[in-house]
């Protein structure tokens, strides 16, 4: 019994030790200038999507995948290849970032024109993807109509979450404004089985933060109930990040503190926590379970 419990042991140590090697740490660098239309939170973002994609394609490399289209103009024929680059891996936690600003000139006719360039070197952990990434189809809109699918929100307007997933599964929304993370989903007010996160049905199309309309999605919880999110800033624009959680499996939430009223605003917030702790939870579940996923949109409020 004792050498079959040693033997169980040790192909389970060997068992995680093959997980572990599939996650790798890596690093990557970008470079670009702050154009004339784009913040310095903006130029932060783009740095930041380049230099995790430089990351990894110097990680796992790339393949091209190619699509040619004929076109027949006037009897003769044109062939053309458009290539397309693909990674091969995925980005799962961020270690360090380090952002550099250099001040450049160049010529604009007989003027000199100075230009703000930014860098950065960025360390994370990645791993090689095995199997094809799940699709998940979700937009920010300012009303409940296709038409009015936005990221740039005036102050003032409703926000609504379109989603629709190709499989079963479980669903929660956060956005992180500043330092401070925020659960929007689910609702403040859900019964506790709802508590970890709301169950989502396959192809079936959703319209969150709407009490409008044939959408009582939830047993036991009335449309009535739903939070109504109003984007609104006191800055001339501000910067928000929305995350769309989602897996095939059951998870459980981080750990959230209660919030009663904003005092200057007279409106009941969502339950919170700190932003760094909802990015370490995000990347935690994401390294330990290959069926969670979790998706980023930044969003835009103007007054």
């Amino acid at each position: 019994m004792k050498q079959f419990v040693f033997i169980s042991i040790i192909i389970l140590l060997s068992l995680e030790s093959v997980h572990a090697q599939k996650i790798r740490n890596a690093s990557g660098m970008a470079l670009f200038k702050l154009e004339e239309d784009m913040s310095q939170d903006e130029l932060k973002d783009k740095l930041r999507h380049h230099a995790i994609i430089n990351a990894i394609e110097r990680e796992y490399g790339t393949y091209v995948t190619q699509e040619s289209f004929v076109d027949v103009d006037d009897g003769n024929t044109q062939f053309r290849i458009f290539g397309t680059s693909i990674i091969q891996g995925e980005w799962l936690s961020t270690t360090s970032e380090e952002f550099k600003e250099e001040m450049r000139t160049s010529k604009e006719g007989r003027r000199n024109k100075h230009e703000l360039w930014m860098s950065l070197k960025i360390e994370g952990k990645v791993r090689e993807l095995t199997e094809p990434d799940i699709e998940l189809n979700f937009f920010t809109a300012n009303c409940k109509k296709d038409a009015c699918k936005t990221s740039i929100f005036e102050n003032g307007d409703p926000m609504y979450v379109h989603f629709k997933s190709p499989l079963d599964g479980f669903l929660s929304i956060y956005v992180v404004e500043n330092d401070e993370a925020y659960r929007l989903l689910p609702y403040k007010n859900m019964p506790l089985q709802y508590n970890n996160a709301v169950p989502v049905t396959t192809d079936k199309e959703y319209i969150f933060f709407s009490p409008y309309g044939d959408n009582d999605y939830f047993d036991g919880f009335s449309r009535h109930l739903i939070d109504e999110l109003i984007m609104t800033t006191k800055e001339d624009e501000e910067f928000v990040r929305l995350y769309i959680v989602f897996s095939t499996e059951e998870y459980i939430k981080p750990s959230l503190f209660s919030a009663d009223l904003a005092d200057e605003k007279n409106v009941e917030m969502p339950n919170s926590l700190d932003g760094s702790s909802l990015i370490a939870w995000l990347e935690n579940n994401r390294i330990n379970n290959t069926q969670f996923f979790y998706r980023q949109l930044n969003l835009k409020i103007v007054k």
